[in-house]
């Protein structure tokens, strides 16, 4: 094989290779550094071009029995080489052999070994021999008119004959020739050059080095140049001057130079070291910071003062500064006085001129406090009861807390390192997917819950805030999570939501769920052209039962009848509770004809003998079934069911009507009704009754809340829900809600005028569905607050859940309309309807009313504080005040003070009373301090 095609291509630097010369145990050395290696001197010369600015490392025992001779002849034979002699002093006499010409004689340790190879760069950097091998090699390649660099051929005294001009100057070849070369030279420095070329000129191969500055066309440049007087070779027969441009290292001298005063004032250790380790520059925060000033410590060993690296670090820094590269790292340094410290340090190389290493800058400082913040910093995530997690840009956690793997039942182990895509439940979206969305070049905060699930097949909730974290640039560095398990908030929400959807007697779904379930089949009906059928179910006589039995008996045989319906009924059919003792079956694609057959089948199955407290019970059913038509809406359905329900109650019960035409004439007690209820209206026979709205810390008044009440002609009183149906059905409602609206703002300013040292009462008036459905509503409000006199902000308008999602959209207009009257907005009834939670944000409500049939449970039942808990932590999250309903004993009451309701009210304080009697009342009790 020709040794030239095995030339190992090991680049040390432009222009620099490296051979190895030896036996079997230098090759073995090598193997894993090295490409391919030579035996023989004789080989390395062939191997050699006599351009190459070559390092020949070359073993003591290839230089056979004369190492001298061997080593004059590597050098006559290849004269620019490097050559370095490896031995252990016991086969050659080292002074003999660099008095041959060998640059040095190394000990096998610095070349052999794991990571050899950036040793010898770290010998070659120490020893200066890497970029003068790169020097020679350069000087070489100044002949070759391609080359980047330029020389002249100049006649003796001084005039250019020829030659190849650098990059810059590549056009003036022909303008040169024949001008003297110290013409170029500026006037400050032509005296030196002078005295110089005349040495050069007056003996044949002598050579010089120097630096001057040209004027060449108007622009200064700096050069770096060799002259060398070569009249004696044929092909030059002159002085041939090798130059390169320096100018921009030359500018950035003066800069450096410039900012000498600039480096003072720097805040950070700045030390500047020769090639040896001594000390040339040291600012003053050097000074602050190890203790010595600038006098003591330039002119001392750098390592004498601060300490230096261990051997390992030590490896690692002289191979990047040998590759003209800086270093940055954490190294343990000491003070004046013996006190060690952790420094951040940051090494950079720079070059005397001829591009050797001339020494490195340092610059360092004190990271004693970042260390102790990031060991508090630790001690805090360790011991955090909140889960934290940090990840990387990627979103794989690279640090868990305890916190957090307690959290999930998983270890360390199972989290670092994992996406968490992992854990998260099935079909959720991802959370890096989820903050990678939510998080932009203006956003760096994130949050949501989340579900995840722990090894053993249950799920936690976990509120996750994400910050991303970005260094003093700006930066992305990584992701900080912090994660606090939410899961029996959630549970809690949803058993609201359950109850708000469900029937919390019999689990059944509610009223909410029929008219959803209602609208959707009328939808698909319109598009298919199949029928919906409802049969309303009645339980006859079921008021004897609960006399009977008691209630408790009672109730237990609704859930049973319930569980019957639900049981027996098609699959995507829905049984519905209804109230009381009704339940709705709402059956899709059916005739007239099967859904007699089928409410049949259902009821026998729902009437057969009942077991209740050890005694048999016999329930029957009367039933009204109706089925769509192409004008059918929900409303009327319910209508047309609830009319032949009635029919069969009226022929005995126990038995199902359909609806047809001759029900219709049941309006006829409507139209009755309602006739009643206008004369009513007319002879005043309607009334407000106040209830007191007291804060739960103290019970003192803030405000009431006005119910309507019916004293007909004949003396007897009816109660809102015996008379709102009939004003709902005719339309009479718009016209009583106007009327109560009116005199409780009369009523209630007259009492705030009346007692001007208490703090005024606000009032509470209820709207229905149709008054919400009024587009002339907020102005009616604002002409009766312009009437009585009450402010705005002492008016509280009430309305349920189920009357705001009937048309969610229409009622956000009317609410936000009303708000920018000033009145206050409260949801009635909350948790007994069904309001979805990302419409409850949108509303401009102010009071949340926690409904009895939470506050009935308090005191005695865990659950019922739990979702009365979930409502508050819901109120709070929106930004709304809640107020409980319905409080009647202390216990209701100790219990919600300490849940930290701030309002309720209820039987415990006053039940609604008449307006004098209010008034009265109110006056008995302490005024609340304004």
């Amino acid at each position: 094989m020709d040794a030239a095609s095995v030339m190992p291509e090991l680049a040390l630097g432009p222009g620099v290779r490296l051979l190895a010369v030896g036996p079997a145990a230098v090759r073995d050395a090598w193997a894993g550094d090295i490409p391919a290696l030579v035996e023989g001197v004789d080989e390395a010369i062939g191997a050699l071009s006599p351009r190459d600015g070559a390092v020949v490392l070359v073993a003591s025992e290839a230089l056979g029995d004369d190492p001298v001779a061997t080593v004059e002849r590597l050098l006559e034979a290849r004269p620019e080489a490097a050559v370095l002699v490896v031995d252990d002093g016991a086969r050659s006499d080292a002074a003999a052999l660099l008095g041959a010409g060998a640059q040095d004689v190394l000990q096998p340790g610095e070349v052999t070994g794991p990571n050899a190879r950036t040793r010898l760069a770290a010998a070659l950097v120490r020893r200066g021999l890497l970029r003068a091998a790169e020097r020679r090699a350069r000087r070489h390649e100044l002949l070759n008119a391609n080359a980047s660099e330029g020389y002249a051929v100049l006649d003796a005294e001084g005039r250019i004959l020829g030659g190849s001009p650098s990059g810059s100057d590549r056009d003036r070849v022909g303008d040169l020739s024949g001008n003297r070369f110290l013409e170029y030279v500026l006037p400050h420095d032509k005296q030196r050059l002078r005295t110089l070329f005349d040495a050069v000129a007056s003996q044949p191969g002598a050579t010089a080095e120097t630096e001057a500055e040209l004027l060449i066309d108007g622009r200064r440049k700096w050069v770096e140049a060799t002259l060398s007087n070569l009249s004696n070779e044929e092909s030059l027969g002159g002085i041939v001057v090798n130059y390169w441009e320096i100018t921009a290292r030359k500018e950035a001298e003066r800069a450096v130079a410039r900012n000498a005063a600039l480096l003072d004032a720097v805040g950070q250790a700045v030390i500047a070291t020769d090639r040896e380790g001594t000390v040339r520059y040291w600012n003053p925060a050097a000074a602050e910071l190890y203790g010595w000033s600038a006098e003591e410590a330039i002119g001392r060993r750098a390592r004498d003062l601060i300490g230096t690296a261990g051997p390992e670090q030590l490896e690692e820094i002289y191979a990047k500064l040998g590759h003209g590269l800086p270093w940055s790292g954490e190294l343990v340094l000491q003070r004046r006085n013996g006190k060690r410290f952790p420094a951040w340090v940051t090494n950079t190389p720079f070059y005397d001129n001829s591009g050797v290493v001339a020494g490195v800058v340092g610059v360092s400082s004190d990271i004693t406090e970042r260390r102790e913040a990031e060991v508090r910093f630790q001690t805090a995530f360790e011991q955090s009861p909140i889960g934290l997690v940090v990840s990387d840009l990627e979103g794989r956690p690279t640090s868990v807390n305890p916190a957090i793997c307690r959290m999930l039942g998983r270890s360390p182990q199972e989290l670092v390192g994992r996406r968490w895509v992992e854990f998260g439940a099935p079909g959720d979206r991802p959370l890096g997917v989820a903050v990678l969305t939510g998080l932009d070049d203006a956003t760096d905060t994130y949050s949501e819950e989340r579900r995840y699930l722990r090894p053993d097949g249950s799920d936690v909730w976990l509120e996750v805030h994400v910050t991303k974290v970005r260094d003093a640039l700006g930066a992305p560095l990584y992701y900080m999570a912090q994660m606090q398990d939410v899961t029996a908030r959630k549970e809690a929400q949803a058993q609201l939501i359950h109850q708000a959807l469900h029937d919390e007697l019999t689990g059944l779904p509610n009223r909410a769920v029929l008219n959803q379930q209602l609208d959707a089949a009328l939808a698909v009906g319109a598009m298919t052209g199949r029928r919906v059928g409802v049969a309303f179910i009645d339980l006859d006589g079921f008021k004897h039962v609960n006399d009977a039995l008691g209630h408790v008996v009672g109730d237990k045989l609704l859930v049973q009848v319930g569980d019957r319906l639900a049981s027996n009924i098609r699959l995507g059919d829905t049984v519905v509770r209804f109230g009381g003792d009704e339940y709705v079956l709402v059956c899709q694609d059916v005739t007239e004809e099967t859904m007699v057959v089928l409410t049949e089948a259902v009821t026998a199955v729902m009437t057969a003998p009942y077991l209740a407290e050890g005694r048999v019970v016999d329930l029957h059913a009367s039933v009204g079934i109706t089925v769509s038509r192409a004008d059918s809406t929900t409303d009327s359905l319910l209508s047309e069911a609830d009319a032949a329900m009635y029919r069969a109650k009226e022929l005995g019960r126990d038995r199902a009507v359909v609806f047809d035409d001759s029900l219709r004439d049941r309006s006829a007690d409507l139209l009755e009704s309602e006739q009643a209820l206008r004369a009513a209206l007319a002879n005043d026979e309607l009334s407000v009754h106040y209830q007191p709205i007291v804060t739960l810390t103290d019970g003192r008044p803030v405000g009431v809340e006005a119910l309507v009440r019916w004293h007909s002609a004949d003396g007897k009183v009816f109660m809102p829900g015996e008379f709102i149906p009939v004003a709902e059905r005719s339309g009479l409602i718009v016209r009583l809600g106007a009327w109560v609206l009116e005199r409780a703002a009369t009523e209630v300013a007259g009492w705030n005028a009346a007692e001007p040292g208490r703090p005024p009462m606000w009032v509470a008036v209820n709207l229905s569905a149709r008054q919400l459905g009024d587009q002339d509503l907020p102005s009616l409000v604002a002409d009766v607050l312009q009437r009585s006199g009450l402010p705005p902000a002492l008016l509280h308008l009430e309305i349920t859940e189920t009357v705001v999602m009937q048309d969610v959209n229409e009622s956000i207009a009317v609410l936000n309309a009303l708000k920018d009257i000033g009145v206050k907005l409260s949801i009635d009834d909350f948790g007994t309807g069904y309001s979805s939670l990302a419409y409850l944000r949108q509303l401009p409500v102010n009071v949340l009313k926690i409904d009895r049939s939470f506050v009935r449970d308090l005191g005695s039942d865990s659950g019922g504080a739990s979702i009365v808990e979930a409502v508050l932590s819901l109120g709070k999250a929106l930004g709304m005040t809640c107020l409980a309903e319905g409080v009647e004993t202390p216990d209701q009451h100790a219990a919600l003070k300490a849940l930290s309701c701030p309002l309720g009210q209820g039987y415990l304080w006053s039940r609604p009373i008449p307006g004098a009697d209010a008034l009265r009342w109110l006056r008995s009790q302490p005024p609340l301090t304004p």
